[in-house]
């Protein structure tokens, strides 16, 4: 083995992290999206109106890429928040409604008791 490919193995990462150019016109791509538009007629708009030049395969799977990555948590982003589910005393009215009903759904499928328990509360004891 040479000296040169000794030295391209032992090269440590860091720098800059890397950006896609198409960061800038996600709006630019969810509008059109929006407008129906495909992804070979959104890279010929980036190409056209944007100065971008992009092939349709690249939008597809940058757009795919990125709202993938708005869905999962990410520990900078989400330094706030807290994992634990609220309790049961939690004040609905700070939340939204879409909130408020998942909790409530979810809340109710933990403590739900078993259904041992809810038949004998419902049917008589035969004495």
């Amino acid at each position: 083995m040479s000296d040169t490919q000794t030295e391209k193995r032992t090269k440590q990462g860091g720098g800059r992290a890397f950006h896609s150019r198409l960061e800038l016109f996600v709006d630019f791509i969810r509008e059109q999206r929006r407008r129906r538009k495909t992804w070979q007629e959104i890279a010929e708009l980036l190409r056209a109106e944007k100065g971008c030049p992009v092939t349709f395969q690249g939008v597809h799977q940058f757009y795919r890429r990125y709202v993938k990555r708005q869905a999962r948590p990410h520990w900078e982003r989400d330094a706030g928040h807290t994992t634990n589910p609220p309790t049961a005393a939690a004040d609905f009215s700070s939340r939204t409604e879409w909130e408020a009903q998942h909790f409530r759904f979810f809340f109710v499928q933990r403590h739900r008791p078993p259904l041992a328990v809810l038949m004998r509360k419902c049917t008589p004891a035969l004495t």
